[in-house]
């Protein structure tokens, strides 16, 4: 999935969620590569660590950002 950081980084600052509904942390910080593409996201949790998930752990859905577990995509596969 190729993400651009003009649009995921409108959701700076807000909650990232699991695919359950509850929240991860606060979106607070991008990794790009020399395209611009996003590579991977910093997430703040609230235990106040800096988690980094990338960027095939997400799907952005209804305007929310949903972190999925490593794996997810190779087990549909």
């Amino acid at each position: 999935m190729v993400v651009l950081a003009e649009e995921l980084g409108k959701y700076l600052g807000r909650t990232v969620q699991t695919p359950y509904g509850t929240p991860a942390g606060k979106l607070i910080g991008l990794d790009t590569n020399i395209r611009n593409e996003v590579t991977q996201i910093n997430v703040n949790q609230a235990s106040g660590e800096l988690a980094k998930y990338p960027i095939a752990q997400l799907n952005m859905q209804n305007g929310t950002i949903v972190l999925f577990p490593p794996g997810k995509d190779e087990a549909a596969d």
